[in-house]
């Protein structure tokens, strides 16, 4: 509120990723697919857009296309599974807690699964352009 009122415009934080909710039936694809996959839960970054945030942090997208019903999405690439200590289920309570917690100019920490390892992946949010 504060933002909307001094800016008259509500200035929305942006990780610049594209991703999926991963859940069992997408997990169970990802697994058919020959990938070995340790958590049920969480975002998949299928892609980073360049010139984002997450471009110039270490968050690393997919990297083998795979098809799910009739997408080609990527896979290999991390799993958010928290933010600054909360965790992440799906693509749904990352989005709300970005947007309820963070503003744009805001570092934020990923707890990611990549591989089989587990890593915090420093992000500075910016502001998400208009349109997208």
């Amino acid at each position: 509120m504060p933002d909307l009122i001094t800016n008259e415009r509500y200035r929305h934080p942006w990780l610049g990723i594209e991703s999926v909710s991963l859940n069992s039936r997408v997990a169970e694809i990802i697994r058919d697919a020959g990938m070995e996959l340790p958590v049920e839960s969480g975002v998949l970054v299928v892609g980073i857009s360049p010139d984002s945030p997450a471009w110039d942090s270490d968050l690393q997208g997919g990297n083998r296309q795979v098809r799910i019903g009739r997408y080609l999405i990527a896979l290999g690439g991390d799993i958010i599974v928290g933010v600054d200590g909360v965790s992440v289920e799906d693509l749904d309570d990352l989005t709300i807690y970005l947007e309820l917690e963070k503003r744009p100019g805001d570092l934020v920490e990923l707890k990611v699964i990549r591989d089989t390892s587990e890593l915090i992946v420093p992000v500075l949010l910016g502001e998400r352009p208009s349109g997208s």
